[in-house]
Parts: C-alpha cells; structure tokens; sequence
C-alpha cells in the first residue's frame, strides 16, 4: 500500500506496543517469525508503523459481542445483492 502523503502520523514499536497493550519483544517476534502483526516499514534498522494502518489492524480483531453476529462488509454487500435480485 502506498504512503499517503497526508499521512504522517508514524509510531515507534515503543509506541505501538503501548497502543495495543503488547510488549515491544513481541511485536519484533512477531515481525521477524511473519506472524499477525500490523503493516510496518523498515528503514535501514529502524522500524516505523503508520498509526492509521495499527488502528485498522486493531478494528480488524474486532470479535463480535456473544450472540450477535457482525457481518463483514462482503457479506453485506451479497445480501444487498440478493435482495436486489442480483442472482444469476
């Protein structure tokens, strides 16, 4: 994804992990084993996340509340389809 120039709001792994209640040892774990972690840039050594990309990533885990199920935004898509009479 490219950087959108408006964006210039960049956090640091420190800063990150105190956003998302993770230790900083644990995102490096999980960037360095590729296991889920929000998109990041590596410039040389240094490691930066755009704050917009870890609130998306957060939204992302979002688990729906007991007995009620959140639709994604496909799903809604196809019911409205549906519902269009958009079956073939």
């Amino acid at each position: 994804m490219p950087i959108d120039s408006h964006d210039h709001e960049f956090l640091t792994p420190n800063e990150v992990g105190e956003l998302t209640r993770k230790p900083v040892a644990s995102l490096a774990v999980d960037r360095c084993l590729r296991r889920d972690h929000p998109p990041f840039l590596k410039i040389g050594r240094k490691i930066l996340y755009k704050k917009s990309d870890v609130l998306a990533w957060l939204e992302s885990h979002r688990v729906p509340k007991a007995g009620g199920a959140m639709k994604t935004d496909l799903e809604e898509a196809q019911g409205r389809a549906g519902a269009q009479g958009g079956g073939r």
